[in-house]
């Protein structure tokens, strides 16, 4: 039972991250406080705040438009957590999704030069 119910937090987090993580990509501006912005604009315009601001910043930053597949990914296996009873691994998976964005990116980057 405890398993289970750690299963069921798990699913949920991993749902509320997607969530918060689409969120702050879509209200991203260029003009928000990250790590590629230099000037002393205080003013965020983020819905998820500073923290939204500096997420959605560091995601563009290494993932390009590549990084609305994070959340995708987080919200269908979250969804699959929460109705389904069997465990997988999921590290495992977060592993090689991550470095198949990063190869996607640098395959078009390179076909684009």
């Amino acid at each position: 039972m405890r398993l289970f119910i750690i299963e069921k937090i798990k699913a949920l987090l991993f749902i509320i991250f997607s969530i918060f993580s689409f969120i702050s990509l879509i209200s991203f501006s260029s003009t928000d406080p990250g790590i590629n912005f230099v000037g002393n604009n205080n003013e965020v315009a983020n819905m998820m705040g500073p923290f939204g601001a500096y997420f959605s910043s560091i995601l563009y930053t290494f993932l390009g438009y590549s990084s609305y597949l994070l959340p995708t990914f987080f919200i269908i296996h979250g969804f699959i957590f929460l109705f389904r009873n069997k465990r997988d691994s999921i590290s495992i998976k977060l592993i090689i999704f991550l470095f198949g964005i990063i190869f996607l990116n640098y395959s078009i980057y390179i076909l684009d030069n």
